[in-house]
């Protein structure tokens, strides 16, 4: 099938008519490209009526996104994507078809007609402005380039060799399509660092979003995770967007992160490949970081050995504690209050056999707040002890732990006739003993 011509020319006289609110530009557009979007919308939807409707819609999207259009591309590559993406739209709310059923052939045919969707981020053997192929709706795969559609003059991609931030040489390891920068005293590595241990996976610390992490990094008042707990009031409500009362918020959540649960201080570490379900499984095995470096030097077997770790997550495990800036974070942390290990009530709860834990099999809703446990903790606690904590309540929940002023969940609790504890009652369930096999 021939492949249109595009006139960049023309379509960035059209582009900048209609962002100049040129009301004969969006006639011009619905001419040029009405029968167009027709056509290709019909390869997906039932009806010709569903076409005009979806050609509608995509010419009112394009004219109210103009201003979002970047200009490294065919304005016909654009209207494509939002062609294909409003089709999808309206077969997946007639229940008609997904995504994933359109043929890789019908997805060919369409790119060499009517442009392709244009990436950024493409292999070293693309050029800016390349038409590509994409499979996929959240997890795109990229399935080949068409440099038959690449423009005249198109600029082959050239990656950086050096960190556009600090200077440092880049590093691209094998097998990856990233290419990182490894200095850990680079600002972007640091300012990354700080918004990873401040979130909500992690530490959990409210008042601390990414403007006030730039202004502490840019005027150098914190240069580690660690500076960030020798942070005081005075200097917090001296900066920009800051005042007294927020500056003692943010010194009060500083102080209670210290307390989140061991699996929580070690996804804040933030290591390479450990996220929140391996860093859970990896503060089970290895309550303390003292354990868990003590098996990463002595005996990585144990640390393969545990549900999920493979071999990629311990080698990047021995990277991180054989550093020696790594080593003396965690000291630091350690003495500004980091147990960095989990609490005695886990380590006990944990230490039993499956089918021996007290909350096995039971489901928990937390709503409220506890005054005497961090929901974090609350939750960390009943998932060591075998339960699980869920977000919603339905007739499967076990229990709803309601604290001060608990809301709708609790409601809903007590329609349904779900049984409700409070912060005692669930400290009493976490240190019953595991109910003995059926017949006894």
């Amino acid at each position: 099938m021939a492949s249109q011509t595009t006139d960049y020319t023309k379509d960035a006289e059209l582009i900048a008519r209609m962002r100049a609110g040129d009301e004969s530009a969006m006639s011009e557009l619905d001419a040029t490209y009405r029968a167009r979007i027709q056509q290709l919308a019909m390869r997906y939807v039932k009806t010709a009526e569903d076409a005009e409707e979806v050609a509608q819609d995509v010419l009112m999207k394009v004219y109210r996104r103009i201003d979002a259009f970047r200009g490294d591309a065919a304005l016909s590559s654009w209207i494509y994507r939002i062609t294909f993406n409003t089709a999808m739209s309206r077969l997946r709310s007639q229940r008609s078809a997904t995504y994933y059923e359109i043929p890789e052939q019908d997805l060919i045919a369409d790119v060499e007609e009517n442009g392709g969707h244009v990436r950024r981020e493409m292999p070293d053997w693309s050029r800016m402005a390349d038409e590509a192929v994409l499979r996929g709706e959240v997890r795109q795969k990229l399935v080949r380039v068409l440099p038959e559609l690449r423009p005249e003059g198109a600029v082959r991609l050239a990656l950086p060799h050096t960190c556009p931030e600090c200077g440092s040489e880049l590093v691209r390891e094998q097998g990856e399509a990233a290419t990182r920068c490894v200095n850990s005293s680079c600002p972007a590595i640091l300012r990354g660092s700080l918004r990873h241990w401040v979130s909500k996976g992690a530490l959990d610390i409210d008042g601390l979003g990414t403007k006030l992490i730039e202004q502490l990094v840019d005027r150098g008042l914190v240069r580690s995770i660690a500076d960030l707990h020798r942070l005081d009031r005075a200097l917090l409500a001296s900066l920009e967007r800051m005042g007294e009362k927020s500056a003692a918020n943010l010194v009060a959540a500083l102080e209670a992160c210290r307390h989140q649960p061991w699996h929580r201080q070690l996804y804040g570490l933030g290591i390479h490949h450990v996220g929140e379900v391996n860093a859970k499984a990896l503060a089970r095995a290895f309550p303390s970081a003292a354990e868990l470096a003590t098996a990463v030097a002595e005996t990585p077997e144990k640390i393969t050995a545990v549900f999920g770790i493979g071999g990629e997550i311990a080698q990047s495990l021995q990277q991180w504690f054989a550093t020696p800036a790594n080593q003396a974070l965690l000291a630091e942390l350690e003495g500004l209050g980091f147990s960095l290990a989990a609490a005695e009530g886990e380590r006990q709860a944990a230490a039993a056999p499956a089918g021996e834990r007290p909350l096995e099999g039971q489901t928990f809703v937390l709503t409220g707040t506890l005054e005497g446990l961090p929901r974090s903790q609350a939750q960390a606690l009943i998932e060591a002890a075998g339960g699980r904590v869920s977000g919603s309540v339905s007739r499967k929940t076990t229990w709803v732990v309601a604290g001060a002023e608990a809301g709708s969940k609790l409601a809903k609790a007590e329609s349904l006739g779900v049984a409700v504890l409070d912060e005692a009652g669930l400290r009493a369930l976490l240190a019953a003993p595991a109910p003995g096999p059926s017949g006894d």
